[in-house]
């Protein structure tokens, strides 16, 4: 996957949470960019990692993932993400 191919991967990921009310945003540059998206007390980062789509999950305060995925597409990696931004428990 180019570098061009990644960030347009990445921006469709942003419009998926975007369109579903959830702030999110790319950060970082080059092959070192994610995805970070944050709602509430719950936050995630996506990137991909070269082997497929890994998501670090946050809770407030912890500054440390509680929990981490890898997943075979940006689409299920958007969907992974998303689910945990709305879990309430």
């Amino acid at each position: 996957m180019t570098t061009a191919e990644y960030h347009d991967k990445l921006d469709s990921v942003v419009d998926f949470l975007g369109r579903r009310g959830i702030a999110s945003e790319c950060r970082g540059e080059a092959a070192a960019r994610f995805v970070y998206a944050q709602k509430d007390d719950r936050a995630v980062e996506l990137s991909w990692d070269g082997t497929g789509v890994f998501i670090e999950m946050f809770e407030e305060p912890s500054e440390v993932s509680v929990r981490d995925e890898l997943q075979d597409s940006f689409e299920v990696g958007a969907e992974c993400a998303y689910a945990w931004l709305m879990r309430t428990e």
